[in-house]
């Protein structure tokens, strides 16, 4: 801008001084002294003034909200460095604290009522619906560095014809925190396979300990940490889930069947009254040292610190049916940033989500958010030794395969939505108002009366 200025400012002052050279004007040397004083006057003048409006200009505060109440100092942090190189843009986070974020996300949408500038979403059926019903800006224009992005990581937000409506964040996946200092007191080592965990949790229950800290109250924690952490050993990881995608396989089959029946077998090894304690009861059991495990994603970590773990915490994969077997990691696009079509700051919300996939953004998620990880390649410190171990067993191609929650995609794009009929039977069978196999078939007949398949 002050070149630009600098530039206009000159030419005035060429062509002025031209059309006196025309007309047969002369300056003595005491004028021309004068003229470049004033001149340089002028120029300084306008500098000043230039920087007072870049200084005095009010920057641009966008809202964001997500789901994850707990991020709010992670988030604060993070945005502060983007900030910092772009002081005109202040991103304030400011998590939606309900029970069911999509259905208040929905009713702010609808009504346009509170609408934060960007707000979390996952991937596939969920973002596509707001982008279809006009909610989402597209961002191929707006942020041009979305589209040589990875696939992998675009994928889930790109529709069938390449349009990209949502900016990634990172990826998330399953496995099982534990207490090492329960673990050793009782001589217990990390389970590979799914009989080493009975064997454990068996061991644990002999002693009076709770081996698992999993409730039923909350359905959504059953669907996410449990059996999309779990059943992918059982019915072959990705390639099973895309067969029950295509439909040429049914949840009624044996190996999906046997998902539920795992779950099923951790009733014994969970406290007494189970079926009133939530997300947030199970969390606290675990950070209290009143069960040695915890079904859940890489995303606790920090939670968990900020809850106060003192014990020596450990992780590992959800197990192999058999030792010779691949881990079958769920691992997914946990979190973008979809931007409100209707958001008077694009350009400011633009040159955010491009921040957030530069090597600069990765480390700032990685370093407040252990647990996160971001797609964008670099030699990054993720802060946690847990966070370290995730990542290097996720990306150890001769041990693990990765796959995505089993109705992440084309499974929730009817009413009853796959991951609603999941959560349900999930709860009726921990409850214990449905056996496992009636629990897949109330999934299987409901998604098939839905029409998905049609």
């Amino acid at each position: 801008m002050r070149s630009k200025l600098f530039i206009v400012i000159s030419i005035v002052l060429v062509v002025s001084l031209s059309f006196m050279i025309v007309v047969g004007c002369k300056a003595t040397e005491a004028e021309e002294v004068s003229t470049e004083t004033e001149e340089a006057e002028v120029e300084e003048t306008a500098v000043e003034e230039t920087e007072t409006e870049e200084v005095s200009g009010e920057p641009v505060v966008l809202t964001s909200a997500s789901w994850r109440a707990e991020d709010v100092d992670s988030m604060t942090k993070i945005n502060a460095v983007f900030t910092e190189g772009n002081p005109n843009i202040i991103v304030e986070f400011n998590p939606l604290k309900v029970d069911d974020y999509y259905a208040a996300l929905g009713t702010a949408l609808t009504t346009a009522s509170g609408v934060p500038d960007l707000f979390g979403t996952q991937g596939w059926d969920i973002a596509q619906r707001m982008y279809e019903g006009g909610y989402l800006s597209p961002l191929n224009d707006l942020v041009p560095e979305l589209v040589d992005y990875t696939e992998v990581a675009t994928g889930p937000f790109t529709t069938e014809d390449g349009i990209i409506y949502a900016g990634v964040f990172a990826a998330v996946g399953n496995g099982v925190y534990y207490n090492k200092d329960i673990f050793d007191e009782y001589g217990l080592t990390e389970p590979e396979t799914w009989d080493e965990l009975w064997e454990i949790a068996e061991t644990l229950k002999d002693n009076g300990v709770v081996a698992f800290s999993t409730g039923s109250l909350d359905s959504w924690t059953l669907e996410t940490f449990e059996f999309d952490g779990l059943g992918p050993a059982f019915w072959g990881g990705e390639a099973g889930r895309k067969e029950w995608v295509a439909g040429t396989a049914k949840f009624t089959d044996p190996q999906f069947v046997a998902a539920f029946e795992a779950m099923d077998n951790l009733k014994p090894y969970l406290a007494d009254g189970f079926e009133a304690i939530n997300y947030t009861a199970e969390s606290s059991m675990f950070v209290t040292e009143q069960s040695a495990m915890f079904f859940g994603g890489t995303w606790e970590i920090r939670p968990f610190q900020n809850q106060g773990a003192t014990f020596n915490m450990g992780w590992f994969p959800c197990h192999k049916v058999n030792k010779s077997d691949k881990y079958q990691m769920c691992w997914v696009p946990g979190k973008a940033w979809g931007l409100y079509s209707e958001s008077p700051y694009q350009e400011e919300a633009a040159k955010y989500l491009a921040w957030l996939i530069t090597e600069e953004g990765n480390q700032a998620i990685h370093a407040q958010l252990p647990g996160f990880f971001g797609y964008t390649l670099g030699d990054y410190s993720f802060g946690d030794p847990l966070a370290d171990e995730m990542f290097t067993i996720a990306n150890d191609a001769e041990q693990t395969e990765l796959t995505i929650r089993v109705t992440n995609e084309y499974l929730d794009k009817t009413e009853p939505t796959g991951v609603s009929l999941l959560r349900e039977a999930l709860q009726l069978m921990m409850n214990g108002d449905m056996t496992p196999y009636e629990a897949a078939e109330h999934v299987q007949s409901g998604l098939e009366e839905s029409g998905v398949w049609d």
